[in-house]
């Protein structure tokens, strides 16, 4: 039985994930490619930086599949002592092929942040298009509650689950949650879009600034900012999930592994440090 190449994964993750999906502004998958070498372990990150590149060599991967693009913008020139250019070096010296699958991931994992708190989502919070095979698709959700909880007990719902060091907030701690929007990863600046279409009661994202914050503040909602990070490196586990399964009936499926980073960290700390 021959190895799976790489060309032949990346057919794959094309075939759930389709690049036709992704937002105008991203630039999801190829970002560094050897498409007929043979798959010795694939490796996942929500980023693609010096850290995670160190671990994936350390466990023998030579394909890394991010949820961001290390490619964003044109590249003007690769210098030795950037950042950027180092990680471009080292995949080339390396032979480690890059894949990145972000907002049409987003699209399809639309219900996935609320699936990993416990929560049924009710609708789509921006739906788009359907799939051809008819699934909706678009990003977040939005969850009703069986029984409302007071922001405290939300809190503590939501830090324990996705294992978080600090939440940010806003809202009156005691106050009653029966709907919420749910969105990962950079939803603060969707914050007024979301209140403009949506009766809720709170808002579960990312990335909020102090704008962001104050709108929802004035309109009577409350908004936990629960980082990017700590929103999406949850897909990571679904995203896993979902490719073992494909792989499941493929007999070269079962000659690699599949890896999830676990020396990846929030870059974002707090001071002083929570004890």
């Amino acid at each position: 039985m021959l190895p799976m190449k790489i060309l032949e994964f990346i057919n794959i993750i094309n075939d759930i994930f389709p690049t036709a999906l992704q937002e105008k502004y991203d630039n999801t998958g190829e970002q560094i490619l050897f498409p007929q070498e043979d798959i010795t372990g694939v490796f996942f990150s929500l980023d693609v930086d010096e850290i995670t590149i160190k671990e994936a060599l350390e466990k023998n991967c030579n394909l890394i599949i991010s949820h961001h693009p290390l490619f964003f913008k044109p590249l003007s020139r690769i210098h030795s002592e950037e950042p950027r250019s180092s990680i471009i070096i080292q995949c080339i010296s390396n032979r480690i092929s890059l894949f990145a699958i972000h907002t049409n991931l987003d699209k399809i994992f639309h219900n996935k942040l609320a699936e990993k708190l416990g929560f049924v989502s009710r609708q789509i919070l921006f739906p788009e298009r359907k799939l051809d095979e008819g699934n909706d698709v678009g990003f977040g959700s939005v969850v009703e509650l069986e029984n409302n909880v007071s922001l405290q007990d939300l809190l503590r719902h939501i830090k324990a689950t996705l294992n978080l060091e600090y939440l940010i907030y806003t809202g009156d701690i005691t106050c009653s949650i029966s709907r919420i929007a749910i969105l990962n990863g950079a939803g603060g600046g969707s914050i007024e879009k979301i209140l403009e279409s949506h009766d809720i009661d709170c808002i579960i994202t990312g990335d909020v600034n102090y704008h962001n914050a104050k709108y929802g503040q004035d309109h009577g909602i409350s908004i936990v900012d629960a980082g990017h990070f700590g929103t999406e490196k949850i897909l990571l586990e679904f995203l896993m999930r979902t490719i073992d399964e494909c792989l499941t009936n493929i007999p070269q499926g079962k000659e690699f592994r599949l890896i999830k980073s676990v020396n990846e960290r929030n870059p974002f700390k707090v001071y002083p440090d929570i004890i």
